[in-house]
């Protein structure tokens, strides 16, 4: 069993449960490539919860934005969280922008 396994077969998940098995998969073998899919699942857990939340969003919102947005970092809860989720759009954004990315 795989870490994100919980997640398939529920109507919805299906682009996220991809990102996040992708990320986990290739974590080794194309850290990059895991870094872009890991960010990838982060924004689109994020969307997901502006949409359950029906939280409106600026047009050209940012996963910046939206991950300091003060109703997303209440409805988390957890500075810990958040800093995971900011280390998470880091590395994502570095491995988009910088091919010799190293991670670790």
């Amino acid at each position: 069993m795989r870490n994100f396994d919980f997640m398939k077969g529920h109507e919805g998940l299906e682009t996220i449960h991809a990102y996040c098995a992708n990320a986990e998969e290739f974590q080794s073998a194309n850290p990059e490539y895991s870094a872009l899919q890991a960010r990838r699942a982060l924004e689109a857990m994020v969307k997901t919860v502006f949409a359950m939340k029906q939280w409106s969003t600026g047009e050209h919102a940012t996963l910046f934005s939206l991950t300091t947005d003060e109703r997303f970092v209440d409805f988390i809860g957890s500075s810990d969280l958040i800093r995971g989720i900011h280390y998470v759009r880091k590395v994502g954004n570095n491995a988009a922008h910088d091919g010799n990315m190293r991670i670790g």
